[in-house]
């Protein structure tokens, strides 16, 4: 069984370099379009649930995700939402890191504790299903669970793009592969079939 891991489509704050955070900002034309392209690797595909951050966003690109596929349950889980990033929401990317160049903004979430919630919520899944799974989240969010899973990549910069995908055994919780784009990920999948 494999755990799909899919950062949302883009939005309107993404395109300008805004800090979402759980700030509910809804995908925009390019999301959309970009969901729907990513939606052809799982038509038919059969998943024992669809799991997505309880954000509009999050929820919208599962939605266009699962159209096609074969979904037993559908819910959203509020361990695997976006990052707090307190009171730099709304600012531009760039405003934060000059204002807080180590993070830690007033409010602002701690990157260790969504390491664990992203943990605890992926150990979740890993036992209570038996089918695939297709987990629909944020950047900040994917990162921290890549880095908590794999501490090899401690010390990397992880930008994890809109509507790429990582891929989790269940089994062990190693990922096999991350920040796939729809090509990637089409090949990695077929790759996977014919082996």
């Amino acid at each position: 069984m494999k755990i799909f891991v899919v950062r949302h489509g883009e939005t309107e704050w993404n395109r300008v370099g805004k800090v979402q955070g759980r700030t509910d900002v809804p995908l925009n034309h390019e999301g959309i379009r970009q969901a729907k392209e990513t939606s052809k690797l799982f038509d038919n595909h059969e998943l024992d649930a669809l799991i997505t951050s309880p954000l509009s966003r999050a929820k919208e690109t599962g939605k266009i995700l699962a159209s096609k596929a074969i979904v037993h349950t559908t819910y959203e889980d509020p361990l695997i939402i976006e990052k707090s990033y307190g009171v730099t929401e709304g600012w531009k990317v760039k405003e934060r890191y000059r204002a807080y160049p180590n993070g830690h903004a007033p409010q602002e979430e701690s990157f260790k504790i969504v390491r664990k919630r992203m943990r605890k919520a992926i150990e979740a899944y890993a036992t209570q299903f038996q089918k695939d799974v297709l987990v629909v989240s944020h950047g900040a969010a994917i990162a921290a669970m890549i880095k908590e899973l794999e501490p090899e990549l401690e010390q990397e910069f992880l930008r994890i793009e809109n509507l790429s995908i990582t891929i989790i055994d269940s089994k062990t919780l190693k990922i096999l592969s991350w920040n796939l784009d729809h090509e990637h990920a089409k090949n990695w999948l077929n790759g996977e079939k014919n082996d």
